[in-house]
C-alpha cells in the first residue's frame, strides 16, 4: 500500500467533519438549509441547492471539493449503490 493511499482525501476530511458537526448544524441552521463543508469546515450556507452550487462555483471555481448537506437531515454513514 502506498503512502498516498493512507492520506485522507478532501472528501474523507469533509465526511469526518460532517459527523463531528452534525449536531451543531442541526442547532445552528434552519431545517432543510443547505450547508457546504470545505476543507473540514463550514464554508457557506444557502436556502437552495442551486444557490449553494452557484456560490461554490463563484468562490471555488468547482463545487466538487465541497460536501453539501441539509441541516436537520440525517444521512446514513454507509450505503449501497444499486444498479
Amino acid at each position: 500500500m502506498s503512502v498516498s493511499s493512507k492520506l485522507p482525501t478532501p472528501a474523507d476530511k469533509n465526511q469526518s467533519a460532517y459527523w463531528e458537526l452534525q449536531s451543531h448544524l442541526d442547532a445552528s441552521y434552519e431545517k432543510g438549509r443547505f450547508v457546504a463543508i470545505v476543507d473540514g469546515k463550514v464554508f457557506v450556507d444557502a436556502p437552495s441547492f442551486q444557490e449553494i452550487r452557484e456560490i461554490l462555483r463563484a468562490r471555488l471555481g468547482t463545487p466538487h471539493e465541497a460536501l453539501v448537506v441539509q441541516a436537520g437531515v440525517h444521512y446514513p454513514r454507509h450505503g449501497a449503490i444499486l444498479t
